[in-house]
């Protein structure tokens, strides 16, 4: 594989402290990791091979926009998230130093550390060549370490080292990270410097801004294209987002401290925001979260069906990791049931027959929104029942009109050039 390339998928690290004066959270005004000075926080960073574009405060936190995604500073703990080619794990041992020196904590409280599959695994530079060699690294460090693996090996699967011990600290800490892959073209346009003057103008585009209202944002928009935020809300929360758009490898991440009960409605928000074709949820929370109680079935949600759903209970967090993808049989019985309810009036009951799509190609077509040329989604003539494939993407070719002079992406061009080629083509009749 050659060419342009950036690896969206982040690095993310999370480490906890406590004094062993006193073996609890109760820490003492020179207990705060925000004492650290920010240049050697800068220097600890340039180890990791990214840089600070913007720095703010808030009475909690420290919030750092990176180069490579982000760190979030709070009293008694931290979090490093970048992407790329960084080197993550060598910000593990400095800044258990600086926390000593600084800060007074000498004991680690619990550790977290977790990526999802690597596109290009052998760009990345050692230690994070495999999750083997990451554990390996980790455990060089800590004792008592557990590595877990989520999901299907073979595909997206999702990594977690954490320590296998009582905590003090994190056991009403919640998570929620989602992961978006397969975005909409046409909404990822917004985080190009060609059609966005500025981070304001792409944050206020998308409706980031809307998520949390009351939340005060500190955003960057890169040149050519790729988008990062930091969100601060009040009583130590923040939501933070980053976006790598080009179409070959796109992908946004999300990710919240913010607790709910039910995480549906903000789950849905952030699908309709990006409209990506394949997403995964990871819920993470302390054994005194009782809001993951009602999180452990599985959440569905309209155009997307399920791939896998895993509920890991470690010894004091509950883990529920969720992957969803397009799905046309869910958006097809959806559509069937809206029909049936719009036909619904007073005690007249309707007996409805509806014709579903004889190929698997139209209804494909239905849920791959990202590839919609000219106000086509599908072609019906066909020879078979599957669908065009070009350089591992679905593509979707039009209808009635073959003409590749039509079509502006090579993708569909390709596709399209090819049907004109087919002699034994025949159109199929579909009813809805």
């Amino acid at each position: 594989m050659t060419g342009h390339f950036f690896e969206g998928a982040e690095k993310l690290l999370e480490i906890w402290f406590i004094n062993g004066n006193n073996g609890s959270n109760k820490s003492t005004k020179c207990n705060d990791l925000r004492n650290i000075p920010r240049d050697l926080i800068e220097e600890v960073l340039n180890l990791v091979n990214c840089k600070v574009l913007t720095y703010a405060q808030s009475a909690t936190t420290d919030t750092y926009v990176l180069s490579e995604s982000s760190m979030f500073v709070f009293q008694t703990h931290f979090i490093l998230k970048t992407c790329g080619e960084t080197t993550l794990l060598h910000a593990v041992q400095p800044m258990l130093e600086l926390a000593r020196e600084y800060c007074g904590f000498d004991v680690v409280d619990q550790i977290f550390y977790s990526r999802r599959k690597f596109l290009r695994p052998e760009l990345q530079k050692a230690p994070h060549t495999s999750f083997d060699h990451e554990v390996s690294y980790l455990d060089s460090i800590f004792e008592g370490g557990s590595a877990y693996v989520l999901g299907r090996t073979n595909v997206d699967c999702w990594y977690l080292y954490t320590l296998d011990k009582t905590c003090v600290s994190t056991k009403t800490d919640q998570t929620l990270e989602i992961i978006m892959t397969d975005l909409d073209e046409e909404k990822m346009k917004i985080f190009y410097q060609e059609y966005t003057n500025s981070a304001a103008e792409a944050t206020k585009k998308a409706g980031i801004d809307k998520l949390f209202p009351n939340a005060k944002i500190f955003d960057y928009l890169f040149d050519p294209c790729g988008y990062s935020m930091n969100g601060l809300l009040p009583d130590g929360h923040y939501f933070t987002i980053h976006i790598t758009p080009e179409p070959d490898f796109s992908y946004v991440s999300f990710e919240t401290n913010v607790s709910y009960n039910q995480y549906q409605e903000l789950t849905r928000k952030i699908l309709k925001m990006f409209n990506p074709g394949k997403f995964t949820t990871t819920i993470f929370g302390g054994t005194a979260s009782t809001s993951l109680d009602g999180q452990r079935k599985m959440s569905l949600y309209p155009d997307y069906g399920r791939i896998d759903h895993q509920v890991v209970c470690l010894v004091d967090h509950d883990l529920i990791n969720t992957a969803v993808k397009s799905d046309a049989d869910s958006l097809l019985e959806e559509i069937c049931n809206t029909i049936k309810r719009t036909l619904a009036v007073s005690d007249i009951i309707f007996s409805v027959d509806i014709l579903l799509f004889t190929a698997d190609l139209p209804a494909h077509a239905l849920t791959t929104k990202h590839v919609h040329h000219n106000g086509y989604y599908a072609c019906l003539k066909c020879i078979k029942r599957d669908v065009w494939r070009e350089e591992g993407r679905i593509v979707i070719y039009p209808y009635n009109q073959n003409s590749s002079s039509l079509r502006t992406s090579p993708h569909i061009n390709v596709c399209a050039t090819l049907v004109l080629h087919q002699n034994k083509c025949h159109q199929k009749i579909v009813l809805v």
